[in-house]
């Protein structure tokens, strides 16, 4: 089974800076839980969330922009059965970056309830989505940032990158 890198910190499923990250950053430590809980917390971080400009560097791309987050993935589960990069797989030795490209907000919420409301089948319309080994992430100042699904701050620049059949797993017959 794959892992993946965002700086030193090791992740299963998936990590990203931005408005993600925001959301993580609400949502832990506080005593509402479960799906309704971070719902409300996406709602609220949605109406604060101010994006910045990022410069993402990935298998020789380069994008440039305000964007409302970059989240990289391993897996394809982003969490509550929301599936946002259904291509992704634990085991291809890639990662799965989307990068969401802030427009204005009405743009930002759609992308934002298509996407979930649709398993990912909506992603292309909305996302930048780059398949690959690594990926760079660089920013002014620090942003709040997240590792399947615990919070983290990141300074000025999130290297991604995966480590391929870095776990060995065991299924019974």
């Amino acid at each position: 089974m794959d892992a993946g890198m965002l700086n030193e910190h090791l992740f299963l499923s998936n990590a990203g800076v931005g408005f993600t990250g925001e959301v993580i950053h609400s949502f832990h430590g506080n005593k509402m839980r479960g799906f309704y809980a971070y719902a409300w917390y996406v709602f609220r971080d949605f109406l604060r969330h101010k994006p910045g400009a990022m410069q993402i560097e990935s298998e020789g791309k380069m994008l440039n922009g305000k964007f409302a987050f970059v989240n990289v993935f391993n897996a394809s589960q982003f969490g509550y059965n929301v599936t946002l990069t259904p291509e992704a797989s634990v085991q291809d030795g890639f990662l799965e970056s989307l990068c969401l490209p802030y427009k204005n907000r009405l743009q930002f919420g759609t992308a934002l309830a298509l996407t979930a409301l649709t398993s990912g089948r909506m992603s292309q319309s909305f996302f930048q989505n780059i398949k690959s080994t690594e990926a760079t992430v660089d920013f002014n100042g620090k942003l709040m940032a997240h590792i399947d699904g615990d919070p983290i701050t990141i300074d000025s620049k999130a290297h991604f990158k995966i480590l391929s059949g870095y776990l060995n797993v065991v299924v019974p017959e």
